[in-house]
């Protein structure tokens, strides 16, 4: 590492030790945002109406390849499916708990038929919409294209996540989150959802910012020094939807990563220009803990195959 290097990165661990976030300019260089923002493009496209969900399903991408007719009538299945869930969930509040539990359990593709994996996933993306219906989101990104590989393993974000959870850390997700115009804002949240030690830091989110992010199209505000409270925005604000009187909205460009404690009090705000906002979330956390999608049971052979030492540790996985 250069002395220029060094400084910069010195530099930046005292911003984010002392505030709770940092933003590294120019992490990503204008060919290589490019690339990943045509492979999300080919994503939405070839996910159709269950882009975003966790995982992916095989027997979608199957018929995606092999026969027109059955991809329509697997796409209507999950239609009905939704139609019959949504109006579970409005009458009967009290179901969607179970569903949300169910979303987050560990499962062994491998071990699992072709139907009951596409039964799940189509379930976990009906579930996981509902948060957020406003947003344009895909997710399981590290399965989903070698130009992905270079994110979560990239020399510029490593050494501060490091920095935060100790050399023993993991990927938890790498998804895509773009909210539409005029949406609802955002709730003020952190990223490990309990209450701890003030000081204490058990994951860390870098947003990958592809398009520029400003206050008109839902760029993401943050409370400084929150992340030393030991406190959740629940604990502190009687709306965490409202606007902090001490918050940040923070601009960044296409290249840019903003990254955050997980404690730190952080949210997107509304899209009022329309203009789209798309960020990659590059979520890492302890070992110990549990991951938001279990990357070593889903993790595809030939994506598998072709990682190195590094990017197979930062996903659980080990190589075969």
């Amino acid at each position: 590492m250069s002395e220029h290097d060094t400084d910069r990165l010195a530099a930046e661990i005292e911003h984010l030790d002392e505030h709770g976030y940092v933003v590294l300019k120019g992490v990503l260089a204008p060919d290589e945002v490019r690339a990943i923002l045509a492979r999300l493009d080919e994503l939405y496209e070839r996910e159709g109406p269950r882009a975003g969900e966790f995982g992916w399903g095989l027997l979608r991408e199957r018929y995606l390849e092999s026969s027109p007719l059955k991809l329509t009538l697997l796409d209507a299945l999950y239609r009905v499916l939704e139609f019959g869930l949504l109006g579970l969930f409005k009458v009967l509040p009290v179901t969607l708990g179970p569903f949300r539990r169910f979303r987050s359990m560990p499962y062994d593709y491998a071990q699992a038929t072709p139907w009951r994996r596409e039964l799940r996933q189509m379930v976990i993306c009906i579930v996981e919409k509902l948060d957020e219906p406003s947003d344009r989101r895909l997710c399981d990104l590290a399965n989903k294209g070698e130009v992905f590989d270079g994110v979560y393993t990239h020399p510029r974000v490593l050494p501060l996540a490091e920095h935060l959870l100790g050399s023993d850390f993991k990927l938890s997700s790498l998804n895509v989150r773009s909210p539409k115009k005029d949406g609802p804002m955002q709730a003020m949240h952190v990223d490990f959802p309990f209450r701890i030690q003030p000081g204490k830091v058990y994951g860390c989110n870098a947003l990958f910012a592809l398009e520029p992010m400003d206050a008109g199209n839902g760029a993401t505000r943050v409370v400084p020094g929150t992340h030393l409270s030991g406190l959740r925005p629940e604990d502190g604000m009687a709306d965490p939807r409202a606007d902090h009187p001490d918050q940040v909205v923070v601009e960044a460009d296409a290249g840019d990563v903003l990254l955050v404690n997980s404690q730190v009090w952080h949210g997107g705000t509304v899209n009022t220009s329309g203009r789209s906002r798309t960020l990659m979330q590059c979520y890492f956390t302890h070992a110990a803990h549990a991951p938001q999608q279990y990357q070593e049971l889903q993790l595809r052979d030939e994506v598998r195959a072709r990682l190195g030492p590094l990017a197979l540790r930062l996903l659980n996985a080990a190589p075969e």
